[in-house]
Parts: structure tokens; sequence; C-alpha cells
């Protein structure tokens, strides 16, 4: 009985697999070429802009997430650590 039950089981799971294994497919594969890699150009092209960056020295702190400057022209720079660095208007004498 269970041997019989085994061998149905095994049928009607055959014959939906046999099926989608012959099921007709319209899609008909073409190959396709590959563009050659135009290299950085158009808006990933080289540039200069950020050539003329001036950093800050922030004493012995680092990693400078956010900067604000004030109405007297201080700047301010929060750090990775959670901490607030002021500096003078010309970048120097950083404060914690």
């Amino acid at each position: 009985m269970l041997r019989k039950a085994l061998l149905i089981s095994l049928i009607l799971l055959a014959l939906p697999v046999a099926y989608l294994l012959t099921w007709p497919v319209g899609i008909e594969p073409v190959i396709w070429q590959v563009p050659p890699n135009p290299g950085y150009a158009g808006i990933h092209a080289e540039n200069q802009r950020l050539s003329g960056v001036e950093t800050f020295a922030l004493g012995d702190n680092e990693e400078p997430e956010d900067l604000a400057v004030d109405n007297r022209g201080r700047i301010y720079a929060a750090t990775r650590h959670g901490r607030i660095v002021r500096l003078q208007p010309d970048a120097t004498k950083p404060e914690v």
C-alpha cells in the first residue's frame, strides 16, 4: 500500500516537471555586443574642482562630520567622537 502511494506521488510530481521542461518558449536568444569602454568621459571625466580645497588643523580631533560658521566668522566642526571644535575666522586656535 505504501509503495503504491509513493509511486502515484512520484508520477504526479514527474508529470508537471516533464511538462514544464518541454514548455515551448517564444524567446530566441541573441548575441549582445558589449560597447567599448569610453573611460572617464562625460559626467565621469576627471576634474580639478577640489584641488584648491584648504584643510583646517583640528588639533588632536579627527574626522569632522559637519561644519558651520557663526555670524562672527568662527568655524565650528563636529567630529566623529561627538566633540565640537571651534576655530577662529582664520582657521587657527582650535578649541574643544
